[in-house]
């Protein structure tokens, strides 16, 4: 069971774990922080599968506003997924697609709301207070949710 994380006012840890890779979409969560007032810090954990993908994000991360920090840490062996999810408050993955989608129920699993898109097999999360799965279409609603 994952430890109880203070929440202090206006300060959301957040953490996205995979590939990096663009079919992840990890530079759409990036833009969204653009326009958070409060302050964030993300984890970004997970192999840079695609380099390029990977020099991109990093570019839009150093532009993000002084409230945003993100910290790219690489993989994690398996046993220090569990770990990495109890210590931030919020699971963030606005993938573009996927199958089942092992790092949301590893998430879920260890009792971390997420926040996804609605392109996974994971739909209703809000009725059993487990997250969110919204549209990418709507960037307002990706800030409310972190918010």
């Amino acid at each position: 069971r994952p430890p109880i994380l203070q929440k202090l006012p206006n300060h959301v840890t957040l953490c996205f774990i995979s590939r990096i890779h663009s079919i992840k979409n990890l530079h759409f969560l990036l833009e969204v922080l653009q326009r958070v007032k409060i302050n964030i810090i993300l984890s970004v954990i997970g192999n840079a599968e695609d380099t390029k993908y990977t020099v991109i994000c990093k570019q839009i991360a150093l532009t993000l506003p002084l409230n945003i920090k993100v910290v790219f840490l690489g993989g994690l062996a398996h046993d220090e997924v569990n770990i990495a999810l109890g210590v931030h408050h919020l699971f963030v993955l606005p993938t573009l697609g996927e199958n089942y989608g092992h790092a949301i129920i590893e998430a879920l699993s260890v009792g971390r709301p997420v926040l996804i898109s609605d392109q996974t097999p994971w739909k209703n999360l809000k009725d059993y207070n487990a997250g969110w799965e919204l549209p990418l279409s709507d960037k307002r609603a990706w800030i409310n949710a972190i918010l």
